[in-house]
């Protein structure tokens, strides 16, 4: 495959990928290549939504549809698509001066996590916002703008092997894990252990996401057989690891050693349920097996690796056809102002008690009202309020930095050629 950076406009907000507008026809051209990735942004906030809403487990412990079919999914989407954009809004980088840069991504970065802090602090939501966990997610990953393709998918496999034990160790620990507020940011340790490993998305876990997805979205992804490769490649990454873990899980007994580590609370057949799709936190090395979503094992993560790459793949080779593109204009237009979807149904599922008792009317709702406005909002073009706001404090930042730069002429290293 081809490695190319993707196109830049270092104007793209926060959580939206730089490109034409969200509903510009397609047809294999670069603009099909962003339309592919905010169609499988716009399905990943979707899911979200979707497992915010519906019931993990039903009374009798068996998983809801949503818990197996989006839970850890839409997720893993989310962050590897972050790790794609990230590689689009820095292409200057690549070739220039970082620093510009680095001040657009740290600016950009704080502002999300602020974003979340905000929401955790106002609302204290059920909901585990993922926005701060984002935002340090950016600022770590400004190191790695410059580094290869081959380190970057070095660095992603290390943290499959690693992070899953950091994260295994932390379980007998007495490390905080309530998700950050304001609060915590004079409290490092109560800001910074559940970020990097006790909260619900561990960033030493997820940064593997972001290595992948900085190095897919240096390839040409208006390539029809990168595509193809992306789709089919995911996919058996994710059918090898589920069956595996299935199979250890199954045939060589860790259902039954997780389900002696754990309390003795349920019945064994709701057990098995819960291990699979709920579990609590196990201090044994039987852990390391687990499927379960969320869970951060090698086996859940080269799943979740695997089906938000074929995720991606497969919206790039749907949005190759004009026609497919057209009809999924504002699927594509929600992924490109996912900051502002994303932080406005946090606050209507936790402030208010809007048909909190009918989920499936719930989620049609807030899905049509969301792509509604998101089509409406982008039809000139427009970039989401929250993404305008994020947008022009990064760009003014760069333009700091860009202006010091001239006056100031400094060295700058030499960058690190692409893989």
């Amino acid at each position: 495959m081809s490695v190319i950076s993707g196109p830049s406009r270092e104007a793209g907000a926060s959580l939206e990928p730089p490109g034409p507008p969200a509903l510009a026809p397609a047809g294999g051209s670069s603009a099909a290549r962003v339309i592919g990735v905010d169609v499988a942004r716009g399905l990943a906030l979707l899911g979200m939504i979707a497992v915010h809403i519906f019931d993990t487990l039903h009374g009798n412990n068996t998983p809801s549809k949503t818990q197996q079919v989006m839970a850890g999914h839409a997720l893993a989407t989310f962050v590897l698509l972050a790790g794609v954009s990230l590689t689009f809004i820095t292409k200057r980088s690549r070739t220039g001066s970082l620093l510009p840069d680095a001040a657009g991504l740290t600016i950009r970065a704080l502002i999300i996590t602020l974003i979340g802090l905000a929401l955790n602090s106002a609302l204290d939501p059920d909901i585990e916002v993922i926005l701060p966990y984002y935002g340090l997610m950016f600022l770590l990953a400004i190191p790695l703008l410059r580094r290869s393709s081959r380190v970057l998918i070095g660095i992603s496999i290390g943290l499959v092997i690693l992070a899953p034990l950091v994260v295994l160790a932390s379980f007998n620990t007495d490390l905080p894990v309530d998700e950050p507020t304001l609060a915590t940011l004079i409290h490092p340790v109560e800001l910074f252990s559940p970020l990097l490993v006790t909260g619900s998305y561990p960033i030493v876990a997820y940064m593997a996401f972001i290595c992948l997805g900085m190095t897919i979205g240096r390839l040409d992804l208006s390539n029809r057989l990168v595509a193809v490769r992306l789709t089919v490649g995911g996919a058996v990454l994710a059918a090898g690891s589920w069956l595996l873990s299935t199979l250890i899980l199954f045939r060589f007994r860790g259902l039954q050693h997780l389900r002696a580590a754990a309390p003795v609370k349920v019945s064994p057949h709701d057990a098995q349920n819960i291990i699979l799709w709920d579990p609590d936190t196990v201090s044994s090395w039987w852990w390391l097996v687990e499927r379960a979503p969320y869970t951060t094992t090698p086996f859940r993560m080269v799943h979740d690796l695997g089906i938000a790459t074929a995720w991606l793949g497969l919206s790039l080779l749907i949005t190759r056809s004009q026609l497919a593109s057209r009809a999924l204009g504002p699927l594509a237009a929600a992924g490109a102002m996912t900051l502002t979807l994303y932080t406005a149904h946090v606050i209507v599922l936790e402030a208010t008690s809007f048909l909190e008792d009918h989920p499936i009317q719930l989620f049609f709702v807030l899905a049509y009202i969301a792509l509604s406005f998101a089509a409406l909002w982008r039809q000139g073009g427009r970039r989401g309020p929250l993404e305008a706001a994020v947008t022009w404090a990064s760009a003014r930042s760069r333009r700091i930095i860009e202006s010091h730069s001239r006056t100031n002429p400094i060295k700058q290293p030499q960058a690190t050629p692409p893989a």
